[in-house]
């Protein structure tokens, strides 16, 4: 007796397909917002505290630590602009 379903086969996408797709999820916080949460940190309020507060989790705030370490506002609109520059580029 065989299986009357097909077999599974999995979606495959390249990787401009996952860009496309990870442009779309928009943050609740904005870039400068992020830049500010590990600052506040640094000020001396606890983590689990900022993050209940603000409403995201630990794992995310570390995440965006990772991400930023040193960053200033004015430094995370620079990939913004690079992003629009190549899009009218393109």
């Amino acid at each position: 007796m065989t299986c009357p379903y097909p077999p599974y086969q999995p979606i495959v996408r390249n990787s401009a397909q996952l860009w496309r797709m990870a442009d779309r999820r928009k943050s609740r916080f904005a870039e400068v917002q992020i830049i500010g949460f590990p600052k506040q940190a640094q000020a001396g309020l606890p983590v689990k505290d900022l993050c209940r507060q603000d409403g995201f989790s630990d794992l995310t705030f570390y995440k965006w630590r990772a991400e930023i370490s040193g960053m200033d506002s004015s430094d995370a609109r620079r990939p913004r602009e690079l992003e629009t520059e190549n899009g009218k580029l393109k």
